[in-house]
């Protein structure tokens, strides 16, 4: 029983000899040269841990098969992991984006405005150059202002009556003055340049207008204009009813209005769409003194170009 012992221990021993063999031999065949493969087994190989290789795991659970990991389970050797997996055809480098140095859409945008704010910039001097042509071209005689006084035919009466409802204009006479001013920018467009241009000429006819009534009812008519900004009566009372420039009751009154789909511009016969229009009525006859006084003075100013 004990001779039997002692040849199990004796034989476990080796078995262990043989493994710890075996360990040391493939430590040093997988961290060997290449180029020297009949090298002995050193103690200072055997020593030294095996050399790591970090492999990219994205690549190997999603991406194609790695050449060189040719045994299975992923496995190869150490001198073939240092090597630089080729980039197949249709597989493209991956660039890594660092959030904080990567342009951002904000960048992006910012960068297309700097881009237009420099063009706008280098416009300037011919956009100048435009509204100094324009501006003499609106100075010449009957280029700048019209002023067109109309009797208000008997259909339009009706209409106009909810307008005015203090004043029983269905059944006395009724005239409707268009003044008309001639401008720079395209009035089917908006620009704030457009904008700006409008609220000037707004101003303009709404302190002419206010004028013009005054004189015609110091005469013992009554007169009104209609305000541009609100389409209702600018000194009458306050009505639900409407005249803004682009309704068609215009037509009446040598205008055309043009459906955009999105809008509707009024188009001056000679002007097109560079004109702004405001509306005055009244109930003086049109071979009145005053009436007569007021559009001669339109007409000289229009013709000195003031």
């Amino acid at each position: 029983m004990l001779a039997h012992t002692r040849r199990t221990l004796s034989l476990n021993v080796t078995i262990q000899q043989v493994s710890n063999q075996l360990q040391l031999a493939c430590r040093s065949f997988s961290s060997g040269n290449r180029n020297n493969p009949n090298s002995g087994i050193s103690e200072d190989i055997a020593e030294k841990e095996p050399t790591i290789h970090h492999l990219d795991v994205k690549h190997i659970l999603f991406g194609p098969t790695d050449s060189r990991l040719p045994l299975p389970g992923n496995i190869g050797f150490s001198f073939r992991l240092q090597q630089q997996l080729p980039l197949q055809k249709n597989q493209k480098s991956t660039k890594h984006c660092d959030v904080l140095t990567g342009e951002t859409n904000y960048d992006r945008q910012v960068a297309i405005l700097d881009q237009e704010l420099r063009r706008d910039f280098e416009d300037t001097e011919s956009l100048e150059e435009l509204y100094e042509e324009e501006l003499k071209a609106r100075s010449k005689p009957g280029e700048m202002l019209e002023v067109k006084l109309q009797e208000c035919p008997e259909l339009l009466k009706k209409d106009f009556a909810t307008l005015f409802p203090a004043v029983n204009v269905a059944k006395s006479n009724l005239s409707v003055l268009t003044f008309t001013q001639k401008t720079i920018h395209d009035m089917s467009s908006w620009s704030e340049d457009t904008e700006e241009e409008r609220e000037k000429l707004t101003e303009y006819f709404v302190e002419t207008a206010k004028e013009i009534c005054r004189r015609i009812r110091s005469q013992g008519h009554w007169a009104d204009f209609v305000d541009p900004t609100s389409g209702r009566p600018y000194l009458g009372d306050y009505t639900p009813a409407t005249f803004f420039e682009t309704d068609c009751r215009y037509r009446q009154f040598g205008f055309t209005i043009e459906d955009l789909g999105c809008c509707k511009v009024l188009r001056h016969h000679k002007w097109g769409t560079h004109c702004f229009v405001g509306s005055i009525f009244t109930n003086a006859p049109l071979e009145s003194d005053v009436v007569a006084e007021i559009l001669a003075e339109m007409d000289l100013l229009n013709h000195n170009g003031a």
